[in-house]
């Protein structure tokens, strides 16, 4: 048997107990029965269906199964018989269910995610011509999307216009437009797109420069072969880059923007010196084509 001079008997068993007092004579209580009844049921944790915020409906919500002679609580507030929690922000939860005899059951933890845009497919880059028409910027977006957005541009080209953009307005080269989405969900989807030239027909190509450039050079005031002369019955709009060589490998003469008056001077020269009469080498350099290389005879005045 157990005693205990204080009367205090703790972690006990269910069942039934005798209790008896003894005084320090030796006399003895009258026995007294004592029941320790089984510990309740604790509730089972809560089954919880979870509904995750969206873009649509920003706030979650949650319901309890219910189970008969319990109340639940969320978080720390007060138990209740509702099994229903509504516009919920998005964060960590937890809910808790006690029965008749005040017994808990663990925490259930719940979380609801904060909501996120759907990505937008988008097609390949596209490349337009500068002769092409106004191009619709929606067709680089594929599938199901949010049609609330903007298209943004963002090197202010100037070429977007509700949506669309306009090749002729932009030079040579690639940009990105931004589709942009606000709100709960906001998003920002990059397309891309080239501007390129390839469908201009040019008014001449290189072979017409080619035969165009003179063969000789006889600067004497005839006014027939006075200068180079490169392109200057056609009406291409090239521009020209022109460097000439002697017979060394030394370059005596360079234009940029070529005004078609090379008479045989060379600018490596303080005095701007005739050359002597003979075979020069030049290159001819147009932006956009090959270089063109051949040999120039130059005469003396």
């Amino acid at each position: 048997a157990d005693t205990d001079e204080d009367g205090i008997f703790d972690a006990l068993s269910s069942g039934d107990y005798i209790v008896i007092a003894q005084n320090e004579a030796g006399c003895i209580s009258a026995p007294l029965e004592v029941t320790v009844n089984a510990q309740p049921a604790t509730p089972a944790v809560p089954e919880v269906s979870v509904t995750q915020p969206t873009c649509a409906t920003p706030l979650g919500s949650f319901a309890i199964t219910a189970v008969e002679g319990l109340e639940y609580r969320l978080n720390d507030g007060e138990y209740s018989t509702s099994t229903s929690f509504t516009e919920l922000d998005p964060g960590t939860y937890t809910v808790t269910a006690r029965n008749a005899d005040g017994c808990e059951s663990e925490a259930a933890t719940v979380t609801l995610n904060e909501p996120e845009a759907t990505a937008i497919e988008t097609a390949a880059p596209r490349s337009l011509c500068i002769e092409d028409s106004v191009f619709d910027l929606d067709n680089m977006l594929m599938g199901e999307y949010d049609t609330s957005g903007t298209w943004e541009d963002p090197a202010n080209t100037g070429a977007l216009e509700n949506g669309s953009i306009d090749p002729a307005l932009l030079a040579l080269g690639t940009y990105t437009f931004n589709y942009v989405i606000a709100g709960e969900c906001p998003s920002t989807t990059s397309v891309e797109i080239s501007i390129n030239d390839d469908c201009v027909v040019l008014a001449c190509g290189i072979e017409d420069v080619k035969e165009s450039i003179s063969k000789a050079v006889t600067p004497n005031g005839d006014n027939i072969n006075d200068t180079f002369t490169i392109g200057l019955e056609l009406n291409c709009g090239f521009i020209y880059n022109v460097q000439i060589f002697n017979r060394w490998g030394n370059r005596v003469y360079e234009s940029k923007n070529y005004q078609q008056d090379w008479d045989g001077t060379s600018r490596s020269s303080v005095t701007g010196d005739q050359l002597p009469a003979g075979t020069y080498y030049y290159i001819v350099q147009i932006e956009g084509l090959e270089p063109i290389q051949g040999y120039i005879y130059l005469g003396t005045k």
